[in-house]
């Protein structure tokens, strides 16, 4: 069976359609909500590193001083244990140094448990939100950031922020910037006039957006080694291909550490004055 169309047939489009497909398409920056709207307000911060680096600073201090902290509320460990010269000055008791050793020691056996533990949990698990609360607010503002000035910079492309391949098309765009701006260094320096282009990006621009790129590819690989962390660390050589960049440290990584200068610290007040004193 074949199917005609009657050719007097028109088919019905609304009154308005014309005129609003002749109309651009809403501008983006209406979606934003109100927290985006004062970021793109005041990008400086970022764009300086400052916010960054206020940030990391934070998030270093909040691991140190809540690690320590836990440890104040396990029964047993004494906070007091270690003087502040240990070198010069011996520990009151080297009971309670063997005792915050044994505790030190627990903790770290906990974590290499590759599955659910209770400790692991108080000690990890909360931590880890609290710190990427945070982090993944200012981890959201970068993509802001970039995607804003990207797109101001970039006025004919569209780049959508909620696209899974948002960070591949800001590379690319960052890309043609920066050739642009070789290109535009090169025909000025070739020119005989001193004429200014007043459409020249500016390269610290492009330097700041590139820095901002790099911290988002950053915290993703942080989240990602946190992820993996307890999934792989019973198997060393899974975990070692996975390990990433070497500066990348995840929360759980700094938690470690932590722990593991402490333990080093009471290692060292007990030999140091074991024998020497009671």
């Amino acid at each position: 069976m074949s199917l005609s169309v009657d050719p007097s047939f028109s088919p019905y489009v609304p009154k308005g359609l014309p005129v609003f497909l002749s109309h651009p398409i809403i501008n983006p920056k209406l979606l934003l909500n109100e927290h985006e709207l004062t970021v793109i307000q005041s990008p400086q911060h970022y764009l300086d590193g400052t916010k960054k680096r206020e940030l990391s600073h934070w998030w270093l201090q909040h691991i140190e001083d809540q690690v320590d902290s836990y440890l104040t509320k396990i029964q047993g460990y004494v906070v007091d244990a270690v003087p502040y010269h240990y070198i010069d000055q011996p520990p009151k008791s080297l009971k309670a140094i063997e005792n915050n050793l044994r505790v030190v020691h627990a903790l770290l056996d906990d974590l290499k448990v590759p599955f659910e533990n209770p400790t692991r949990s108080n000690l990890v698990e909360i931590l880890k939100k609290e710190v990427y609360s945070v982090i993944n607010t200012f981890h959201h503002d970068l993509y802001v950031i970039l995607w804003d000035n990207l797109t101001t910079l970039n006025p004919n492309t569209h780049l959508s922020l909620t696209s899974p391949t948002f960070l591949n098309d800001a590379t690319t765009l960052l890309s043609q910037n920066a050739k642009q701006i070789n290109t535009n260094t090169t025909t000025q320096n070739n020119s005989n006039n001193n004429h200014n282009d007043n459409n020249t990006i500016p390269p610290s621009l492009i330097n700041s957006l590139s820095e901002i790129l790099q911290d988002i590819r950053y915290i993703d690989e942080m989240k990602n080694l946190d992820r993996i962390f307890f999934e792989d660390m019973h198997n060393e050589e899974k975990y070692a291909s996975n390990t990433g960049p070497a500066d990348t440290v995840p929360v759980t990584g700094l938690i470690v550490s932590k722990l593991h200068r402490i333990e080093n610290e009471l290692k060292t007040v007990l030999t140091h004055w074991k024998g020497r004193v009671m």
